[in-house]
């Protein structure tokens, strides 16, 4: 089954540690209006046909394509969003409702996104960097992108120009650099990314620079997070917690769970209610996943990860994809889960159990792509004081359904 983290995606845009660390180009979600998606049941065997300025007229090869006047925009609050830069054009591409997005993308082959950058000067009208389906360096723009449905009117991509990287942080994809591009009007071609100029189409001339290089702080700070993924001081022990202020330890946070019940469309799945709010004024997430064969009994949960637990506990703080959020996850890292008794499905877990939550410790992680989970460095950490849940509904007795005699 899908991993719950991946079905709640809609609800936690934020944690862009799940999102765009696909080993493959860029999933542009090439939609719009008119297309065909042809979807079967079968993942192996969906298809879809994007008709995206399809008229013959309108296209040309590279060879015969001729560059118009291009508008010169800027491209401003560049930034590394996961393994993608990107930035806000300086004017209302179309709509005047509906955001642009800039995007610089860096690849070792067509196949694999760059890890790390170096220093230098790169042609974006090199061979390699003429089209989208070759490119390594790759600069776009996303003309009116729909972030909830995922459309984008038009794209453009670059037609030539330049890309200098001035200093990189070893190993990251961290570094100060400027590009100065010219991009121009294309149809992007769904799971080829070829990429073609649409003749007549607008042009852009961009300018931008950007600075992503993380610098540690733990001034003042003797434990927590130092802003790049570091820890200040030497931490906390275990079952403690870094203050707001850096400034001492504390203990976890204290939760208590409630309505625990099965997710009506997938069974081996319970929610529950954080009655404690315990980040800013957004709804917090509680669930347990269960996978494989279920039995009654106790289990512990220490020493388990995300990527591979059969019984899985995560709370995330602030799941919300409005800005202002600032969401966390936690997973388990103590403790234990108690199966009173189950009516399993197949020898799965189905909607009817009752059991509870004993000494549960969760820890804030990451998830990457792979749904690895990794501890945050100086993270914060929770206590479940109360979890508990019986949806064995009442199975109908043979006294139940007798009627009295009058």
């Amino acid at each position: 089954m899908t991993k719950w983290l991946t079905l709640c995606a809609a609800a936690m845009l934020a944690l862009m540690f799940v999102a765009c660390d696909d080993n493959e180009k860029e999933d542009l979600d090439i939609d719009t209006a008119g297309d065909t998606d042809v979807v079967t049941d079968d993942p192996a065997t969906d298809t879809q046909t994007d008709n995206i300025a399809t008229d013959e007229d309108t296209l040309v090869t590279d060879d015969e394509f001729v560059i118009g006047e291009c508008t010169k925009i800027d491209i401003n609050d560049i930034v590394l969003a996961a393994t993608v830069y990107e930035g806000v054009p300086s004017i209302n591409l179309g709509s005047e409702t509906i955001i642009d997005k800039f995007s610089l993308q860096f690849y070792i082959d067509a196949a694999t996104i760059q890890t790390e950058l170096t220093v230098g000067t790169i042609d974006l009208a090199s061979d390699a960097n003429d089209n989208y389906a070759t490119c390594t360096e790759c600069a776009l723009l996303f003309e009116d992108y729909d972030v909830e449905g995922g459309a984008i009117a038009k794209y453009y991509f670059q037609y030539d120009g330049t890309l200098d990287i001035t200093e990189v942080k070893a190993g990251t994809l961290e570094s100060k650099g400027s590009i100065t591009a010219r991009l121009v009007e294309v149809t992007i071609e769904s799971g080829t990314y070829l990429s073609t100029p649409v003749a007549g189409g607008a042009c852009y001339e961009i300018t931008g620079s950007w600075d992503t290089i993380c610098v540690p702080d733990c001034t003042d700070k003797v434990c927590g997070s130092d802003g790049c993924g570091g820890e200040c001081g030497d931490g906390c022990e275990e079952g403690k917690q870094c203050n707001e202020d850096q400034t001492a330890c504390t203990d976890c946070t204290v939760v208590h769970i409630s309505d625990i019940a099965s997710n009506i469309d997938y069974p081996s799945v319970y929610e529950g209610t954080v009655v404690e709010e315990i980040g800013a004024a957004f709804d917090d997430m509680f669930w347990i996943e269960f996978y494989g064969a279920q039995t009654a009994g106790t289990f512990d949960l220490a020493g388990t990860n995300y990527i591979d637990c059969q019984w899985c506990i995560m709370i995330v703080q602030d799941s919300s994809d409005d800005p202002a959020a600032l969401p966390k996850s936690f997973f388990q890292q103590t403790g234990s889960i108690v199966i009173d008794d189950l009516n399993a499905v197949e020898g799965e877990m189905g909607a009817e159990s009752k059991g509870r939550l004993e000494g549960v410790r969760l820890v804030e992680v990451t998830v990457a792509s792979d749904y690895t989970s990794t501890p945050v460095p100086g993270g914060a950490c929770i206590t479940i004081a109360e979890a508990e849940w019986d949806t064995m509904g009442g199975t109908p007795t043979d006294e139940d359904t007798l009627l009295p005699d009058n």
